[in-house]
């Protein structure tokens, strides 16, 4: 799974001391799955504050990056299983990324 990460920055004045607080990143998943029957692709993010931290991207430890990613994960995983479940009108197609 690949997860990109981005800094952002408040666009308002006034908010932008949230930023004493830590960085913001925007995090993306992007995913394409072709399994027998279907074909999933898109792309997922969120914005993502990291208390006390003030590095760039790269200093973000791996094991800190996939449980940050975690929850856009579980989230294809969710989506996948629903959208299959209706589209075939049977249990859905149940991923696992771990």
């Amino acid at each position: 799974v690949e997860v990109l990460i981005n800094e952002v920055v408040p666009t308002e004045e006034a908010d932008k001391g949230i930023l004493e607080e830590g960085k913001m990143f925007r995090m993306e998943v992007p995913f394409a799955l072709q399994l027998e029957r279907f074909k999933i692709d898109g792309q997922i993010s969120q914005i993502i504050q990291i208390p006390e931290f003030f590095g760039v991207p790269s200093e973000i430890a791996v094991e800190d990056m996939r449980e940050l990613s975690r929850p856009l994960i579980k989230y294809i995983e969710r989506l996948t299983y629903e959208v299959t479940e209706i589209a075939f009108d049977e249990p859905g197609f149940a991923l696992n990324f771990e």
